[in-house]
């Protein structure tokens, strides 16, 4: 449904309803913006009754969700299973691949994570990755709470023990747009099993080589250059995938989705956090810390890539996967830290769950 809205290397507005919407909810906090009750809405996103105002309007009424950080827990109906390869990318599941991850012959392989310009403006800042005072302090500083949010929904999810010194011992987890492996790190010390894949080769081998400095990481934590859809075309899935701060820069985002759920296993966890397209992330993320305070190389975003949460939300269920954990992320400038909030309007990061049958974690 939402694959049309925006085409590959193209920047499309979405439909005037959905930012009337998205005005509407501006400045609302998590517990109006998504209420429980009222997210059974989306079972009729296939339905066009569902862009009607009265519709719309009722996402922003009926109780709360959340109370302080992310306590408390939403669910979406889901939409079909996502467990096969998405009809975007089934046509050529079976070609060839190049050494750059193209298909060769006649089909060309469709990437929804390649929106043009992108990888190459990261690819520019790959030696600054491990400086925690380069164009990389803000991720650097926001890992922790990342980090600490996934370890959370994950040890939710499979019923770990979220204070064990290796928590995540035994699962498989994809890190999609690894960068420099910051996240990717942190979850192999926790125990997992970790896959980082960024388009970036020159981030790849930053990661790779700052990896290798730590014997404790061996075995744990690989990294590759790759896509989503080409490890989806490969065949692979993994206990939980994460696409931090990834989502505003593809060119399909809707298709990028529909691949991360498509690598998440059954009953697996998402994790895709990202930056709202209100006028408050316009102002802070972009006008203050691309021009003001410079702490972002200027271009680093593009406001008009921006996914609001109404926008994953509906996103996440069409390709199967449903929400389970939403929560705001805000920086103190005096700090230089950042918290969970309930205030989704300019950072936040959301947790989906892949319904299936229940696996057995082997410790």
């Amino acid at each position: 449904m939402l694959t049309a809205m925006r085409r590959a290397g193209q920047a499309v507005r979405l439909p005037a309803l959905l930012d009337a919407a998205t005005a509407q909810l501006q400045g609302c906090s998590v517990a109006s913006v998504l209420p429980a009750a009222e997210l059974r809405v989306m079972s009729t996103l296939t339905n066009p009754t569902f862009y009607n105002p009265a519709a719309l309007r009722s996402l922003g009424t009926g109780r709360p969700f959340a109370t302080g950080a992310y306590s408390q827990e939403a669910h979406v109906e889901p939409g079909p299973a996502s467990a096969t390869i998405p009809s975007h990318l089934s046509e050529c599941s079976a070609a060839a691949t190049d050494q750059n991850g193209s298909v060769a012959g006649p089909s060309v392989m469709y990437h929804a994570s390649e929106r043009p310009g992108e990888a190459a403006k990261f690819a520019a800042l790959a030696a600054e990755w491990w400086d925690p005072r380069g164009p990389m302090a803000p991720l650097h500083a926001m890992n922790p709470q990342r980090a600490r949010f996934v370890r959370d929904a994950i040890c939710r999810c499979y019923q770990l023990d979220m204070q064990a010194v290796r928590p995540l011992e035994g699962l498989r987890v994809l890190d999609v747009g690894c960068g420099g492996g910051l996240l990717s790190e942190s979850l192999a010390r926790m125990g997992a099993s970790v896959t980082g894949i960024d388009l970036a080769q020159q981030s790849v081998e930053i990661a790779t080589e700052h990896a290798a400095r730590d014997p404790s990481l061996a075995g744990h934590l690989t990294y590759r250059a790759a896509s989503a859809e080409q490890l989806l075309a490969e065949g692979h899935q993994f206990d939980a995938v994460t696409a931090l701060e990834v989502v505003e820069h593809v060119a399909d985002q809707p298709g990028f989705v529909a691949s991360l759920a498509g690598l998440t296993s059954d009953w697996g966890a998402l994790f895709v956090s990202t930056l709202s397209r209100t006028p408050q992330a316009y102002a802070l993320a972009i006008v203050a810390a691309e021009y003001v305070a410079r702490i972002l190389p200027r271009g680093t975003h593009d406001w008009t890539q921006f996914v609001t949460p109404q926008e994953l939300v509906m996103m996440g269920h069409d390709a199967g996967v449903q929400l389970e954990t939403i929560a705001g992320m805000a920086y103190n400038p005096l700090r230089g830290s950042w918290s969970m909030t309930d205030d989704l309007g300019v950072n936040y990061i959301a947790c989906f769950h892949k319904p299936g049958d229940v696996k057995a974690v082997q410790a």
